[in-house]
């Protein structure tokens, strides 16, 4: 039987092993090879990252998952400010609730994360 999955902050320690797990989510999923685990990278030290909302998945003691979250705009081909829309909660299946996943998690970072939950598995 799996042990359950906590959703934690992120410590700067892990942003390695973090950047690794998510280069192994999106390696060849979309396009040939991915930029994800970069982007991730570079996302921490930019202006418009949330670092109260950088979190990890962990089970029995090593992170399998992530998401981070950034300020965002939407802008109209007329220059108006658009408002973005919240994301459903998201749970994995493999014995998170969605009460256990506090952040909101949009479709495409939960299918990631249990991709990479999986993989690890």
């Amino acid at each position: 039987m799996d042990a359950d999955i906590t959703i934690r902050h992120e410590r700067p320690a892990e942003y390695r092993h973090v950047e690794s797990i998510i280069r192994q989510a999106f390696y060849n999923l979309y396009i040939p090879g991915c930029v994800e685990h970069y982007l991730a990278h570079v996302m921490r030290s930019h202006a418009d990252f949330i670092p109260e909302l950088d979190f990890v998945a962990e089970r029995n003691g090593a992170v399998i998952g992530s998401i981070m979250y950034t300020k965002a705009s939407l802008i109209s081909e007329d220059g108006a400010a658009v408002p973005a829309a919240r994301s459903d909660r998201c749970a994995s299946r493999r014995n998170v609730s969605a009460a256990d996943t506090a952040p909101r998690l949009s479709s495409t970072h939960c299918a990631a994360l249990q991709n990479s939950a999986m993989r690890q598995s």
